[in-house]
């Protein structure tokens, strides 16, 4: 009988180790996985500093990507006391890795003080993921499936320490006891062990200083610029007189008493009008109901352009009027999107086809054409940025403040939430 208690307590303590083993691992496989989903989305991060909308396989094509990454990756939450949350994940996951690794490395010592320090991180990291998704889907209203995805490896990694730790058996080594020369077996591989020790905490410490400062230094690189314009514009705004627009009927986003107009004078043709259109949507699925965003024709085309001594781009006059043609059918912005897309040489075919592409009623979308409808809206609209001073694209008259060119999108954001505090409505 004695025999038999022997050998079933062997298998326990093997199952054991066993278990421990399985639950390093599985750790250390979960962290991976969250240090790859965390990088890519701090690649999204850097591009939105250089003021690059990628979306890829993962977030999706640029159009369509609004409602999540990008949305969050542009927000104020996106980063804490000047380090990209992403990058702050990455370090997150490399610590549980190397904790993970730890647990294995010294699974029949004080493998299980590594596996607590995990549990314990990994419970305050869980924690902070509930304030993220809190702020993901309640302050910016997207939801970032990849961030997600992070906030599930997480919880998958407390789960499988949580049997560990909870069926530790008594006595328990101490959390110092990762430490070098706090715990270890005597003898001649004490030093060893306590040189491991070393190595783990030593890579630990690693990972957040060059996490820290390398992210610092990139955004501050990447940024640094942009923050001069930004500082210059916000002094622009509060010295300038407001020009009022009249954008009676003209075709807009958001809620029609928004506390911030934002008027943009743009030409379908233009390739950075096209990048500041991609800003403008981006902006607007960040701040929501915080402004109205009104679009008015400003062609570069002189076939109804009458300021322009060149041809900039043939074809964008048809293009407005064209678009002026699917406001009537309640179907602008759709043609909107669909015409910053269109290349080469426009003709009539062209613009039919993006309307039969929308499955507008054509009948009524050539008449609009044919009657001058559609080139009365973009000759009044020229008229109207002639006055208001504009000569390029695309011009951007926020609260009547103008501002040439749209900037980045953490920029645009930025400018956005300081006009909505400071900058008053023209009358």
């Amino acid at each position: 009988m004695k025999k038999t208690h022997k050998v079933k307590k062997k298998i326990s303590a093997n199952n054991r180790v066993y278990v421990k083993k399985w639950t390093g691992w599985l750790v250390i496989l979960l962290s991976l996985a969250g240090i790859g989903i965390s990088l890519y989305l701090y690649s999204l991060h850097v591009d939105l500093l250089k003021g690059e909308i990628k979306g890829g396989f993962l977030c999706g094509a640029a159009d369509n990507a609004f409602g999540g990454c990008h949305s969050v990756a542009s927000s104020s939450y996106s980063s804490m006391m000047g380090i990209p949350l992403a990058a702050l994940g990455a370090m997150f996951f490399s610590t549980l890795a190397l904790l993970g690794l730890g647990g294995i490395i010294f699974l029949r010592d004080c493998g299980q003080a590594f596996f607590r320090w995990a549990f314990l991180l990994a419970v305050s990291g869980l924690a902070f993921d509930l304030y993220l998704a809190h702020a993901m889907i309640f302050k910016i209203g997207a939801v970032c499936w990849l961030c997600t995805a992070t906030y599930v490896v997480n919880l998958a990694i407390v789960i499988t320490l949580l049997r560990s730790v909870w069926t530790e058996p008594k006595p328990q080594a101490p959390l110092r006891a990762i430490f070098p020369g706090a715990r270890g077996a005597s003898g001649p591989d004490r030093y060893y062990r306590d040189v491991i020790k070393g190595i783990l905490i030593g890579a630990v410490l690693l990972t957040s200083v060059v996490g820290f400062a390398g992210s610092q230094f990139i955004s501050k690189t990447l940024s640094g610029n942009d923050r001069e314009l930004l500082a210059k514009i916000k002094e622009s705004f509060l010295k300038q007189n407001p020009t009022f627009i009249d954008v009676t009927d003209r075709p807009f986003l958001g809620p029609a008493e928004a506390k911030l107009t934002v008027i943009e004078f743009s030409d379908f043709m233009c390739p950075h009008c096209s990048k500041g259109s991609d800003y403008l949507k981006l902006a607007q699925s960040v701040n929501h109901d915080a402004f109205r965003l009104v679009f008015l024709h400003f062609p570069l085309d002189k076939a109804c352009n009458p300021k322009l001594t060149s041809n900039v781009h043939p074809g964008a006059c048809l293009l407005a009027e064209a678009s002026a043609c699917a406001n009537e059918q309640g179907e602008f912005w759709q043609y909107h999107d669909i015409a910053f897309e269109t290349k080469g040489k426009i003709s009539r075919s062209v613009v039919v086809g993006i309307a039969s592409d929308l499955k507008l009623d054509l009948e009524d979308f050539g008449s609009c054409l044919d009657s001058g409808r559609g080139r009365k809206v973009v000759m009044e609209d020229i008229n109207t940025a002639i006055n208001a001073g504009v000569v390029s694209t695309p011009i951007l008259y926020i609260n009547g403040r103008k501002l040439n060119g749209v900037p980045k999108p953490w920029v645009l954001n930025e400018i956005l939430e300081f006009s909505e505090e400071n900058i008053a409505t023209p009358r």
